[in-house]
């Protein structure tokens, strides 16, 4: 549960955005690092570069090879049969998702895809 403290002015700020629990997929380093992440409410927030609800487009700003990328993802998370995300979840998902859709940004940016037209066939 985020734990809340309230500033001089009345605002509530989250001291820390809740737990993040491991999925099926063997990323454990990964999960750590978000769980690190969410305690600084300020660095989980700068993930995400931009969003658009209404479109389901979600751009993150992920650190790789010594430069910032940006990465656009849609809000689809991935199941299991039974309807169970495969990736990383939030305490309180399906409401907060945000561990989710970094785990899918996370693994788009370090995925390998051909261009097109490279694979045979001709």
């Amino acid at each position: 549960v985020s734990v809340c403290i309230t500033d001089a002015g009345g605002t509530t700020q989250a001291r820390h955005f809740g737990r993040v629990f491991q999925g099926a997929l063997d990323n454990g380093y990964l999960v750590e690092a978000m769980q690190a992440i969410s305690l600084r409410p300020l660095l989980a927030k700068q993930l995400v570069f931009h969003f658009d609800c209404q479109l389901s487009i979600y751009i993150f700003r992920l650190f790789k090879n010594g430069q910032w990328c940006r990465v656009e993802i849609d809000d689809y998370i991935p199941c299991n049969k039974d309807g169970k995300p495969i990736c990383c979840k939030h305490e309180h998902f399906p409401q907060v998702f945000w561990p989710s859709l970094t785990e899918k940004a996370y693994a788009k940016i370090h995925t390998r895809r051909r261009e097109r037209g490279t694979a045979g066939g001709g």
